[in-house]
């Protein structure tokens, strides 16, 4: 019987296009580079499962990117299906898809929820569409509004919303009223980050060109003690820096990690944690980095810690 419990996380690194704050190993891609990456990805699956021991039991499975759902509902259950397939999948098994309001339509939700995936986190990051423009995300707040409405009548009774506070320019009431839309919407789950600019991307560039500036560390301070207040009242507890829930429904993938318990990660730039040793996988998601398909549990691991 398997005694070692683990997560899995699976990185999908494409999205539409690059939201202007973003740092992460992520970016838009032909579909031909998307269709010849899930095929390594599954590949590197198969061969990790056959890797670890029969005793490790998969508790948690986390789709994150990128955009997950920019791909077809169909591809991702196939993906599941193969996790499935190859894993002690636990009955219990939380899984959850990070998805964008734009990637969302009503039948995609439906296949979702239907192949397996039962916690949805959708990025909606500010209910005021000026903020949105600002971010350079590919949605509006309506969009959000009718990704919740419809992930809803298609079965997903556990949903977070992430959300980004201490934008330029914002003042804590400006990112008051975007808390209150959330809420509106009764999430499960609440991921509250504020804002950090890095160095390199748009929104950094405009930094240092002197184009924004970042909010003041009361306004930021005032942001951040406000959120857990109204999330308390609004029945979300917090339980990390950034992430509040309701009773039973805080994400149990990322506890794995707070409590730096042994996870596997798999795809491009996905990190592991196994029998103490920390390791992650070459980053560059784009076919001249995964030529050779069948030996990329070997091409991929390269341990930093």
């Amino acid at each position: 019987m398997p005694t070692r419990s683990l997560a899995l996380y699976v990185h999908l690194p494409f999205c539409v296009r690059k939201c202007r704050y973003c740092d992460f190993n992520s970016g838009p891609a032909a579909e031909t580079v998307r269709v010849a990456y899930l095929d390594a990805l599954r590949a590197e699956i198969r061969a990790r499962a056959a890797s670890l021991s029969t005793t490790s039991r998969i508790d948690t499975v986390f789709f994150g990117g990128g955009t997950p759902t920019i791909y077809r509902a169909f591809d991702l259950v196939r993906v599941l299906d193969l996790i499935a397939a190859c894993f002690h999948l636990s009955r219990a098994a939380e899984i959850s898809i990070e998805a964008n309001p734009e990637t969302l339509t009503p039948g995609k939700l439906r296949r979702l929820n239907g192949g397996g995936f039962d916690r949805l986190s959708i990025g909606a990051q500010s209910f005021a569409d000026a903020e949105l423009r600002m971010l350079g995300r590919g949605h509006c707040a309506a969009d959000t509004v009718r990704s919740v409405v419809a992930a809803r009548a298609a079965g997903f009774d556990d949903l977070s919303l992430d959300l980004i506070y201490a934008l330029p320019g914002q003042r804590p009431a400006n990112w008051l009223r975007t808390l209150h839309r959330a809420l509106r919407l009764e999430p499960d789950h609440l991921s509250c980050y504020g804002l950090s600019i890095e160095d390199g991307t748009p929104l950094g560039d405009d930094l240092a060109a002197g184009r924004v500036q970042i909010v003041p560390d009361d306004d930021h301070l005032a942001m951040r003690h406000a959120t857990g207040a109204i999330c308390a009242s609004a029945g979300l507890r917090r339980y990390e820096i950034s992430n509040y829930a309701r009773s039973g429904r805080h994400c149990r993938h990322n506890v794995v990690y707070w409590r730096n318990e042994q996870y596997l990660g798999v795809g491009a730039g996905a990190v592991s944690y196994l029998d103490g040793v920390r390791a992650r996988n070459i980053s560059d998601p784009f076919p001249s980095a995964w030529a050779l398909r069948e030996r990329l549990p070997r091409l991929s691991c390269s341990v930093y810690a």
